[in-house]
């Protein structure tokens, strides 16, 4: 995907109150219909990470993202929410995640539109 000349690196914003070791960054290659989003982030007991594609007013679950510590989280994205997406969002969900989004945003960032 990297090599492609249709992939884009979008970096995700941290949120104010998100700790300083979360990093993440969405590579997305519309063209050819693939997303991951690769993350570094502390493990917070209790609590999953959830991805959620923000498509106007809508927010469709994404996956839950469980960190390993020392180590970056490679996750795919199910190429039919990426399209029409206007942003991603990550949220600190209960563990095994929710229907809609419950937990503080601590992450966000614009899908490109080609």
């Amino acid at each position: 995907m990297l090599s492609s000349p249709s992939t884009t690196l979008v970096t995700l914003a941290r949120q104010p109150g998100a700790a300083d070791t979360l990093l993440a960054t969405l590579v997305v290659d519309l063209k050819a219909r693939r997303g991951m989003v690769v993350l570094q982030a502390p493990a917070v007991a209790g609590r999953d990470y959830e991805l959620w594609v923000l498509r106007g007013n809508q927010k469709l679950p994404a996956g839950l993202l469980r960190p390993q510590p020392g180590a970056a989280l490679l996750a795919e994205i199910d190429a039919k929410l990426l399209a029409g997406a206007d942003a991603l969002a990550v949220t600190v969900e209960p563990t095994g995640g929710t229907l809609t989004p419950t937990g503080p945003v601590v992450l966000v960032g614009p899908v490109p539109k080609s």
